[in-house]
C-alpha cells in the first residue's frame, strides 16, 4: 500500500479533498500570537502560515479521519446523504471491511481499523463511483 494510503495526515487531507472539497496544505512554519514556529502545520488552502485564522495551532493537522471513528462517520454520512448505503463491518479474521453500495455498483476496502477502511472506501468511491 503506498505511503499516501496509511492512516494519517497525508491520508486525512485526500480525503477532505475528494469527499469533502477541503484542500489542507502543509506548511513548514507557522506564526501564532506573533511567535514563529518552525513546526510542520497544516492550513487549509488559503489560509497564511504567517497570518494563520485564529484558532490555529502549530502542528496541527485535517480532522483525523483515517485515525478516529469519529471523524471517520462523518465520512459514512456523507456517502448516506448522497445516496449510498454504506456498511461497516469486522472480519472474522479481525480486520474491518467497508462497503459503499449503490444501485448496482459497490466498492469495498479493508483494513486493521474501521476509520482506516472507510477512508479507503470513500475514495475507492469517490474515484469510481457513479
Amino acid at each position: 500500500m503506498p505511503d499516501y494510503l496509511q492512516p494519517g495526515p497525508e491520508l486525512d487531507a485526500l480525503v477532505e479533498k475528494r469527499i469533502f472539497g477541503r484542500k489542507w496544505v502543509l506548511h513548514q512554519y507557522v506564526k501564532v500570537n506573533g511567535t514563529v514556529h518552525a513546526t510542520p502545520t497544516w492550513l487549509l488552502l488559503g489560509q497564511c502560515p504567517s497570518d494563520p485564522p485564529w484558532g490555529t495551532v502549530p502542528a496541527q493537522v485535517p480532522p483525523p479521519r483515517s485515525t478516529d471513528i469519529g471523524a471517520a462517520w462523518e465520512v459514512v454520512e456523507a456517502f448516506a446523504a448522497n445516496g449510498w448505503r454504506p456498511w461497516v463491518r469486522r472480519a472474522d479474521n479481525g480486520t474491518w471491511l467497508c462497503r459503499m453500495t449503490r444501485k448496482l455498483h459497490y466498492w469495498n476496502a479493508q483494513a486493521d481499523t474501521a476509520p482506516h477502511a472507510i477512508c479507503l472506501a470513500a475514495l475507492e468511491t469517490s474515484e469510481k463511483g457513479d
